[in-house]
């Protein structure tokens, strides 16, 4: 090695220990204050009490009215007066006819089943007619 490369090699060293020195020291500790943020205040108003929840039991439905029996010329009847309409339909159907009138409910509001079933509204009157008469002549439509 040579004299003077011992020499530049502790220069540099010592150099390299300075700047160190001060990167150390420039990365020293702060201390950072951060403002605490203000406490919500929160008022609580007294006032009337919440409403309560209610349940609502719905009346017991009335007793239904005793099936009608359709009788065998019923059918005979309606297909007399042109109306066309499967038998087991027609039989369900009187049926119910005779329970909703017999409940209270008109010719007007059973006429819709009839239009659902396919009935034509030409038919309705003399179908109520008949059913009346053949199924149960003891309501009133």
């Amino acid at each position: 090695m040579r004299p003077g490369g011992i020499m530049k090699n502790k220069f540099i060293l010592g150099i390299i220990a300075a700047v160190a020195g001060l990167g150390i020291a420039a990365c020293g500790t702060r201390t950072v204050v951060i403002p605490a943020a203000a406490t919500p205040t929160v008022t609580v108003t007294p006032s009337s009490p919440a409403p309560q929840a209610t349940t609502t039991v719905p009346a017991a439905p009335a007793p239904g009215a005793p099936a009608a029996t359709v009788p065998s010329n019923y059918a005979q009847d309606i297909a007399g007066a042109g109306i066309a309409a499967p038998l087991g339909w027609l039989t369900s159907t009187g049926e119910r006819l005779c329970a909703d009138w017999r409940s209270g409910e008109s010719a007007d509001q059973t006429d819709q089943l009839l239009l659902a079933g396919g009935i034509h509204p030409n038919h309705l009157a003399v179908f109520d007619s008949i059913t009346n008469s053949d199924v149960c002549p003891d309501a009133t439509p």
